[in-house]
């Protein structure tokens, strides 16, 4: 199934929460586009400590926005790999992910 068809069928629905100051939460889901039903759903969450200071620290070593970027882009390839979806390479970093959730 190519990624056009996939689409046609069904859609992402990409979230992440920030809670509490210690725990970051991306989830990644499928939605079936008839009906809105949810088919599949998978969550990482980033337990760190004091998150909200990390995130707004200057001097942070840490790049959050793609720390963030490579957890959505390991949901959208386990998909990928599960459907299968043969020219969908989420983890390639020139593949655009903005508009998939």
């Amino acid at each position: 199934m190519t990624l056009a068809e996939f689409l046609a069928i069904y859609r992402f629905g990409i979230r992440e929460y920030n809670l509490e100051n210690h725990n970051y939460v991306i989830i990644t889901e499928v939605f079936r586009r008839e009906g809105n039903v949810r088919v599949s759903g998978m969550k990482d969450s980033l337990d760190i400590n004091e998150l909200n200071d990390w995130l707004a620290y200057p001097g942070n070593p840490i790049d959050w926005p793609a720390l963030i970027d490579k957890y959505k882009r390991g949901q959208l390839d386990f998909y990928a790999r599960r459907v299968p979806i043969i020219d969908f390479f989420p983890l390639a970093d020139a593949t655009d992910i903005t508009n998939l959730g």
